[in-house]
Formats: structure tokens, C-alpha cells, sequence
């Protein structure tokens, strides 16, 4: 069988018994509300007419069924006595069929006789009607499902902000080189004249990221690490260390540590805007999201090695807060950024066990360069292709 017509079958068939479960549900509550409704008049009219039948007053009880006869509702009414004789009688149409509801007539314990009320039932057919709206709005679902599982192609183009896939990126064509197969021993990749890590972590003093389940966590990692390598791939960076609860790192190589270290504040300050930016969309949702802000520091390899500059790098991400960029290179590269952004000197109290550390913290990158950065986030979080560079 088309595995398309088995889907529409399935789906027809939901819609019948959904449909079907919906009239019976509109059946059960009409009949529940005129269970109330039926009780109560049936008592009523036991205890009004209660005094008539001790008094035998016929003329009053004929009035009295008259007046509750009149109620739209009421298709019909009896008043017995003990020996199941009419006394009285009313209502609207007496040879109609409905609903008969029952009370004993007594007074002071004594029982004189029995009320008998007929109500009208709603018609199978007039509940339908009554939830067409339902049953439209369904079936508008089950359509909408149908053509999305069946023919996903009429929809590849609805995109949802953050949570789409990163677009696929046009490979670059690479001519392989001529290989000697008598040369068995690879030669070794060049290493870059410079590197600059980038460590970007979660501010997370509560630990919260351990408190919340493990699902909601992992939503939250696999956004922040679209935005992420979004990021990262403006500004040529590589991750060496994948994100996680405790942070991720990328590396930066270039020519110069100038060049390097441009590129890793950059690239971190616009990760610090998305997130944040995203950190306020989800809790501004009607339903609170789970959400954390981040911080992150820049560290000039020079000639440290690289599990050295790592281990440095991610000491220095501690001492920063909230939304905070720091960095520590040689005077030269510190002398030529103070002189484009603002930057303000860490400063530690003597004799702290971190008065080795002599860094810099971001407070804003030149003007165009902030202008240029907010213009990317927007184009990130909306999907579109950002421009190269900045």
C-alpha cells in the first residue's frame, strides 16, 4: 500500500473516532446538566403541591401544573396520588418522548402522592450542530498533520528562531595534493605563528544547571551551542573543547597575537550579547524557561603549552562575572587595544592568591565595532546570513 494513502487512512480514522469522542463528551455534559435540572423541578414541584393534596384542593393543583408547565423545557408533568391516579396534569407537548425525572410528595412525613416531570432531550443531531466549531477545528488539525508528515517538502521553508540547524555551508574545493607512497610518515601540520584561547563559561554560582533535569539542561546546551559555533565561524575560531555544564574553549590562529586577540573579543562579546539575549527571551516567556547568562576570557598562548594555556584560561574565566569579557596578553597587544576600546585593568588586592594575574576587562569594543556586533545578533536570532567580517 502508498504509505502516503495508509497515512491518510490513519488519520481519517482518528479524526472519526475524535470526532465521535467529542459529541459523546457534548452528549454526557447535556445529559449531567439536565440530571440537575430535572431533580430539582421534580422536588419542587412535590413541595409546592404537597399542602394542595393534603387540602384536595384540584383547582390549585391544576394551576400549579399549568404554571410550571409553561417552562420550555418541560415537554410534560403529572401529579398522582397513592392509588396512581392523575390529579393533575400540564406542559407544553404531553405526547412527546424525553427524559422522565421522579419525587415523592410528602408532607410531615406522610405520603400523599408522586411528581412527575418530562424533559426534552437534545437531538443527536443538534449536538453535532452545537459543536461544528470543535469539529471543524479538528479537522483542520488532522488536514494539517497530514500534509506535514506526508508531504514535508511543502513546509522545509517555516523556520523557528534559535532551534533551527546551523545552514549548511558550501564546501570549499580542495585539490589533493600529489601523495609519494614511498613516503610512509605523514609530515607534521605547521603550527600557527600565533593563538589566542577563548574560554566561555556559564555564571552559574547557584548550580543550577546540576538542580534541573537532565532533557531541560541539554535543550538549553544544544541552543547555546548553535549560537556558538555561529559565532565562532565569523571570526575564523576553531572549539577545541566542546560546550558544556562548565564551558567550552576555542582557539584562534593567526598571523599575528594582535590579529588573534581581535578576533577572540569579537567573538566573544557578540556570544555574550546572543545569550544574554536569549537568556531574556526565555524568561520572559509565559512560562519561565530555564536560562543561564555567561562570561568569558582570552588568554595569548605565546609560548605556553597548550594544556597550560587552557588550564590558565579557565582560571581566569572565574574571576569573571555575569556578562563580563576578560582578557591577559603582552604589553604591546595590551597598549594598541587600550588605545581602540575600553578597557579597564583587573585589579586584585595584594597578597590574594591571584595577585600573579594581570588582565584586562572588556567594558565596550570601538563604537563600530558594537554597532556592527548588535546588527549580527539580530541577524543570528532572526536567521538570516550574517556578512562577513567585522
Amino acid at each position: 500500500m502508498n504509505p502516503v494513502r495508509g497515512l491518510i487512512m490513519l488519520f481519517v480514522v482518528s479524526y472519526l473516532i475524535h470526532a465521535t469522542l467529542l459529541v459523546n463528551s457534548a452528549d454526557s455534559e447535556l445529559r449531567n446538566a439536565q440530571q440537575q435540572v430535572g431533580n430539582l423541578l421534580a422536588e419542587e414541584l412535590a413541595t409546592s403541591s404537597a399542602t394542595l393534596m393534603m387540602n384536595k384542593d384540584s383547582v390549585g393543583l391544576g394551576l400549579l401544573a399549568n404554571r410550571f408547565g409553561e417552562t420550555s423545557a418541560i415537554l410534560s408533568l403529572r401529579i398522582v396520588n397513592l392509588n396512581k391516579e392523575v390529579i393533575a396534569s400540564g406542559g407544553s407537548a404531553p405526547s412527546q418522548q424525553g427524559t422522565t425525572f421522579k419525587a415523592d410528595i410528602q408532607l410531615e412525613k406522610q405520603p400523599l402522592g408522586q411528581a412527575e416531570v418530562v424533559l426534552a432531550s437534545r437531538a443527536r443531531g443538534d449536538i453535532i450542530r452545537d459543536s461544528a466549531f470543535n469539529l471543524l477545528l479538528s479537522l483542520l488539525i488532522h488536514a494539517f498533520l497530514v500534509a506535514w508528515i506526508g508531504w514535508p517538502q511543502l513546509f522545509k521553508k517555516i523556520r523557528i528562531p534559535i532551534l533551527q540547524p546551523l545552514p549548511s555551508e558550501a564546501k570549499p574545493i580542495v585539490v589533493a595534493p600529489v601523495i609519494n607512497v614511498a613516503d610512509e610518515a605523514e609530515p607534521e601540520p605547521v603550527k600557527a605563528a600565533a593563538s589566542v584561547f577563548l574560554y566561555v563559561a556559564f555564571d552559574d554560582r547557584k548550580n543550577l544547571m546540576q538542580k534541573v533535569n537532565v532533557s531541560t539542561s541539554e535543550q538549553f546546551l544544544m541552543i547555546v551551542d548553535k549560537l556558538l559555533k555561529r559565532a565562532t565561524r565569523l571570526y575564523m575560531g576553531k572549539v577545541t573543547v566542546t560546550l558544556t555544564a562548565e564551558g567550552a574553549v576555542v582557539r584562534f590562529d593567526g598571523d599575528t597575537g594582535l590579529d588573534c586577540m581581535n578576533r577572540a573579543l569579537a567573538c566573544g562579546r557578540l556570544l555574550l550579547k546572543l545569550t544574554d539575549t536569549a537568556y531574556q527571551q526565555r524568561r520572559a516567556a509565559k512560562q519561565k524557561q530555564f536560562a543561564l547568562r555567561m562570561k568569558a576570557a582570552g588568554l595569548e598562548l605565546a609560548d605556553l603549552e597548550d594544556s597550560k594555556a587552557q588550564s590558565d584560561v579557565q582560571r581566569l574565566a572565574t574571576l569573571a562575572t555575569v556578562n563580563q569579557l576578560m582578557f591577559t596578553a603582552n604589553d604591546d597587544i595590551v597598549t594598541d587595544l587600550q588605545s581602540k576600546h575600553q578597557l579597564k585593568a583587573f585589579e586584585v588586592e595584594e597578597g590574594s592568591a591571584n595577585a600573579d594575574i594581570k588582565a584586562q576587562i572588556v567594558e565596550a569594543l570601538a563604537a563600530n565595532i558594537e554597532e556592527e556586533l548588535t546588527v549580527l545578533e539580530k541577524r543570528i536570532l532572526e536567521r538570516r546570513k550574517p556578512t562577513e567580517g567585522v
